[in-house]
Formats: structure tokens, C-alpha cells, sequence
């Protein structure tokens, strides 16, 4: 009795297990595979690539910033960069091929005292 019980409780459970271990289960001619969109740039907070240049990152002044443990690139995200850095980050985004439009931090105590 053990035995016919614990077949009902696989049998019954096995198509749960298929679907939490990611193994696509094709139901009829019209099963649908869904598959990931590549996107063609990585949000601000979003893991990107650090073996890759900061063209991955969406927003303008944004870069890709890693934790370095023994010399490893762990961790990176797509960060915003300070108000002294961002200017920077947006001019070396030009080869990236978007339109980017930087706009130059007012810093020195001229331009602040000119602009508020």
C-alpha cells in the first residue's frame, strides 16, 4: 500500500518538479517557448559585464562598477557617477554610438557664484 501511494505522489508531483528545474514541459502544438529579450543597454542598478566597456550602461553618465577581490572583477552594477565624474563618463560615451548629451558640472567657485 506504501508503494502504490508514493507512485501517486510522484506521478502527481512530477510535473511540478519539471516546472521549478526550468525544463520547458511542450503542451500540444501550441506550446509556447519563451524566451530572454536581449536588451540593448543595462538599467542603472542592474548587473552589466566588467570585462566590457561602459557603453552597457542605458543612462549617460552611468558606468559599470566592480568590487575587486585577489584581483577578480566581482559584483558589477551599473552605476551613476558623481557630479565630478559624470561630464567624463558622458564624453567617453560618445563612441558608444547613442546620442548623448553631457552637460558640463559647475564646480569651480566662478561658476557657482555665476549660476547659483
Amino acid at each position: 500500500m506504501k508503494m502504490k501511494l508514493l507512485g501517486i505522489i510522484l506521478l502527481v508531483s512530477f510535473p511540478f518538479v519539471l516546472g521549478f528545474a526550468g525544463i520547458p514541459i511542450e503542451e500540444g502544438e501550441n506550446s509556447v517557448e519563451v524566451g530572454e529579450v536581449e536588451r540593448s543597454c543595462i538599467n542603472v542598478g542592474d548587473f552589466c559585464d566588467g570585462k566590457k566597456d561602459d557603453c552597457q550602461c542605458c543612462r549617460d553618465n552611468a558606468f559599470c562598477s566592480c568590487s575587486v577581490i585577489f584581483g577578480y572583477k566581482t559584483n558589477c552594477r551599473c552605476e551613476v557617477g558623481t557630479t565630478a565624474t559624470s561630464y567624463g563618463i558622458c564624453m567617453a560615451k560618445h563612441k558608444c554610438g547613442r546620442q548623448t548629451t553631457c552637460t558640463k558640472p559647475c564646480l569651480s567657485k566662478r561658476c557657482k557664484k555665476n549660476h547659483g
